[in-house]
């Protein structure tokens, strides 16, 4: 069973940078509903926000619009992880605004101003988790996660960006020279391999679709090759973790490619 995770307040809104962008989504959520089990987002805990972020850099945040919206995609997120990792459902995708890898102790920009992979870690671990593998797709490098998670040698970040470096764990791969959807999923499954013998507990995914041809982080690829990429990822986390795996959804902002890459996405988790 798949579990999707969204909430009302992430509709009819102009979130930072990504718009409205589930605004065509939500038109369809009962026919997604045949395929994947629904579920609503609660907010995160200000006691788990409090042992990422600074002081001073949550009391400017919850003066904003957006933060309670923000918080709801933590707690969303956490949900599906948690609700994954004690096996009541095998993979999971969660909707997400206005939070996520740009996210960092002090600092946030770029439409994400709460970090969500911090607290998620810190909350799995309470419940026996030792190893999480991570990966970012987003066309963006994950500056805030990288801050967050190199205090947890438990957790690998393979994050595919705009440079090459590793170290402790902590991986970037530049994807900005594979336009060649291809040369893309053959580097995916190169990575991949390089951490099979990790043996995470749980595969943690941020997939951002503004490489999409026509977002704004664009790298040409197509709708159908985000199910591609799930897919992929999917196989790897059945292989090394009993398929524990949760998608959060990361960039892009076009509604129609939104809900269209959404779609795909869907159908490669609940395809048994």
């Amino acid at each position: 069973m798949t579990l999707l995770v969204y909430h009302h307040e992430f509709f009819g809104n102009n979130w930072p940078v990504v718009g409205d962008r589930y605004a065509e989504f939500r038109k369809i959520l009962g026919e997604v509903e045949k395929k994947v089990k629904l579920d609503v987002a609660e907010p995160v805990e200000e006691s788990l926000l409090e042992k990422i972020h600074s002081r001073n850099f949550l009391e400017v945040q919850r003066k904003e619009w957006y933060y309670q919206a923000a918080k709801l995609s933590v707690g969303g997120s956490i949900k599906a992880a948690v609700k994954v990792w004690k096996n009541e459902i095998n993979n999971a995708l969660t909707l997400n605004v206005a939070a996520g890898h740009h996210a960092g102790k002090e600092s946030a920009w770029g439409g994400t101003y709460l970090n969500i992979i911090g607290p998620l870690y810190l909350k799995l671990r309470d419940l026996g988790l030792r190893r999480m593998f991570y990966l970012d797709t987003d066309a963006h490098h994950g500056d805030g996660d990288r801050e967050i998670l190199s205090d947890f040698s438990e957790v690998v970040h393979v994050c595919f960006c705009s440079s090459n470096n590793y170290g402790a764990g902590k991986l970037c791969v530049n994807s900005n020279y594979l336009r060649d959807e291809e040369a893309y999923i053959s580097r995916l499954r190169e990575t991949l391999e390089k951490f099979r013998g990790f043996k995470p507990d749980i595969v943690i995914h941020f997939l951002g679709h503004d490489t999409h041809a026509w977002e704004y982080g664009s790298l040409g690829l197509s709708t159908e090759f985000f199910g591609t990429i799930a897919s992929e990822v999917k196989d790897f986390a059945e292989e090394v973790c009993e398929g524990r795996y949760v998608i959060i959804h990361g960039g892009g902002a076009d509604p129609k490619i939104t809900s269209k890459v959404l779609q795909v996405v869907v159908d490669s988790l609940a395809e048994s």
